[in-house]
């Protein structure tokens, strides 16, 4: 990323060592990924005009060569265009596309359902019946638009209406 902040012009990965001011711990990083199986990769650096940055990444693993760097800087502009695009909508339309919200009954049992509690658990956890736990369950995937649990879990710990932290730990969040 640092030398991806260093250009415009997108580089291989393991020629960052030839690259004026990488320092060590970089090279000796990818070094240590290539011991580990990483083959090869390319960085395109993106960068808008209203200052933002940012890289799109490609790598391909043991044996398999990196695909023409033409393809990869099309494929890279075109993220940079999406990056572009996306910065550029105003709040409103930002504010619009806010997480759906669940009640609080339907975030604790989704925060237990992450715990990998069962329905039945679920509901002697909360003193309600296994019935209730269920109805919740599914409220909160009709309100996110997906038809399992797994699926409700991904999505609040993304959109961060639910954290790791309230999965790990054994206090609901409030």
């Amino acid at each position: 990323m640092v030398a991806s902040q260093q250009t415009s012009i997108p580089f291989t990965w393991f020629e960052l060592h030839k690259r004026e001011g990488v320092d060590t711990d970089a090279a000796e990083f990818m070094e240590a990924a290539r011991a580990e199986g990483l083959a090869d990769g390319i960085t395109v650096p993106l960068h808008t005009a209203d200052g933002g940055a940012g890289a799109c990444h490609f790598s391909v693993g043991p044996g398999r060569a990196l695909p023409k760097n033409d393809h990869l800087i099309i494929a890279g502009l075109l993220v940079c265009n999406a990056a572009h695009r996306l910065s550029a909508l105003p709040a409103a339309a930002i504010a619009r596309r806010k997480a759906p919200r669940l009640t609080p009954r339907q975030m604790e049992c989704t925060v237990l359902a992450a715990r990998g509690l069962t329905e039945g658990a679920i509901g002697k956890a909360l003193n309600i019946s296994d019935e209730t736990v269920k109805r919740h369950l599914k409220q909160a995937r009709q309100t996110y638009s997906v038809s399992k649990t797994i699926q409700l879990i991904t999505r609040c710990l993304h959109d961060e209406s639910i954290t790791f932290d309230a999965v790990v730990n054994e206090r609901l969040q409030s």
